[in-house]
C-alpha cells in the first residue's frame, strides 16, 4: 500500500527464519503502472476514433473522453439493447458478435471495431433493434453520464460541431471560404432534424435552397450534400 498510496509503513517486518524475496522497487512500480494505464489509455482512444461521430473532437476532449470509458462484458445471448427502450449509452466492440435483430429477425452481426446505440446518444430516440451477444462480448460503453463528465453539460452541440466543422473543412469548395469565427456563426444556423423512411428531403425546384450534412442513414437522388 505504501507503493500505491505513497503513504508510510504502519507496521515493522521481522524475519523469523532465512528468506528468499523478490523485492519490486518502488520506482520501478510506479513506472510499470504509468506504462500500464498509457497503454490502456492509447487502446480507448484507438477505439474511440473508431466512432465517427466522436472521432472529430480535439485531443483533449478524446483523452477525456478515454479516462472516463470502462469496458464491459456480456455472456452469450445477452440483450444488451432491447427495441422500444430509450437508450442512454452507446457501444463499440472491444472483442466479440452481437446480433442484431428486428422482431426476432437477424438483419446484420457486428464485430471489433463497431459501434451501436450512438443515435440514442444525438437524437434520444427510441431503440430500432435488438442486440444480442453471439458468445462473449466485450465493448467500451459510452454513457450520456460519461459525456457530460468529460465535454460538459452541452455535450451534444460540442459533438455536432465538431462534426459540422470536420465536414466543412475537409470540403474542398467550404474550406477555402470560412474561419474558424464564421464557423461558428454558421453552425448556429444549423438544426438536428431526423427524417423518416421515404421523406423527401430536397427538391431541387425549391426556392429554399439548404445544405444538408448527413450524420446518419442512406440518401437517395442527391444533388448536394455534405456527407460525414
Amino acid at each position: 500500500m505504501a507503493l500505491v498510496q505513497k503513504c508510510k509503513r504502519s507496521g515493522t517486518v521481522k524475519c523469523l527464519t532465512n528468506v528468499e524475496l523478490f523485492v519490486l522497487d518502488g520506482q520501478v512500480f510506479r513506472d510499470l503502472v504509468k506504462n500500464i494505464n498509457q497503454n490502456k489509455l492509447k487502446d480507448k482512444i484507438f477505439f474511440i476514433d473508431m466512432i465517427p461521430m466522436i472521432k472529430c473532437l480535439d485531443n483533449i476532449q478524446k483523452t477525456n473522453l478515454a479516462k472516463l470509458i470502462n469496458s464491459v462484458e456480456f455472456e452469450e445471448n445477452k440483450k444488451i439493447i432491447k427495441e422500444g427502450d430509450i437508450g442512454d449509452r452507446m457501444y463499440i466492440i472491444k472483442d466479440g458478435i452481437v446480433s442484431c435483430k428486428l422482431k426476432d429477425k437477424e438483419i446484420r452481426q457486428l464485430s471489433e471495431k463497431d459501434f451501436f446505440g450512438h443515435n440514442s446518444i444525438l437524437i434520444e430516440c427510441k431503440r430500432s433493434l435488438d442486440v444480442i451477444a453471439v458468445g462473449k462480448v466485450v465493448c467500451y460503453e459510452f454513457s450520456k453520464n460519461v459525456l457530460k463528465e468529460a465535454l460538459g453539460e452541452s455535450y451534444k452541440e460540442i459533438i455536432l460541431f465538431s462534426i459540422f466543422k470536420d465536414c466543412i473543412k475537409t470540403n474542398n469548395f467550404f474550406s477555402e471560404i470560412f474561419n474558424e469565427g464564421q464557423l461558428e456563426k454558421m453552425f448556429d444556423l444549423f438544426e438536428l432534424k431526423v427524417y423518416k423512411n421515404h421523406e423527401i428531403i430536397y427538391q431541387p425546384n425549391n426556392k429554399f435552397k439548404k445544405i444538408v450534412i448527413l450524420i446518419e442513414g442512406n440518401i437517395v437522388n442527391v444533388f448536394f450534400f455534405i456527407f460525414f
